[in-house]
């Protein structure tokens, strides 16, 4: 993840809601406290994590789209045999749209039209 230390962003996180063990400021602390420290910023970007109805969502459900798309990308599924052709017809579309080759590899960061960073968490 990229920060710019000199002109601070504030996120607002929407996620599907759903029934788990862990509170959301839990995971708004941890993210916050997980970018100070790895960039050393004194603010916390995190604002806001709320859950939210995706059937309600217009734009929960394009995310869920397009991150499906690029998962389906990434993990290599159009080259199995088995491959559904509308799968891989609506992936290439979404690419070809952000002006993209495909959806598996790295954007510039400073893309305007749509990012890709691959990252590998750390265990």
């Amino acid at each position: 993840m990229y920060c710019n230390k000199d002109k601070p962003v504030r996120f607002a996180v929407h996620l599907d809601q759903r029934q788990t063990k862990y509170k959301l400021n839990t995971l708004k602390k941890v993210l916050n406290s997980g970018m100070n420290k790895k960039f050393e910023i004194d603010f916390n970007p995190f604002v806001a994590i709320e859950p939210v109805e995706s059937k309600q969502s217009d734009l929960l459900q394009i995310s869920d789209l397009i991150l499906g798309a690029m998962g389906y990308q990434k993990n290599g599924y159009p080259l199995l045999t088995e491959s559904k052709k509308s799968k891989i017809e609506l992936a290439n579309y979404i690419a070809q749209s952000a002006g993209l080759k495909n959806l598996s590899e790295n954007t510039l960061r400073n893309n305007q039209r749509f990012t890709i960073w691959n990252f590998k968490l750390q265990q």
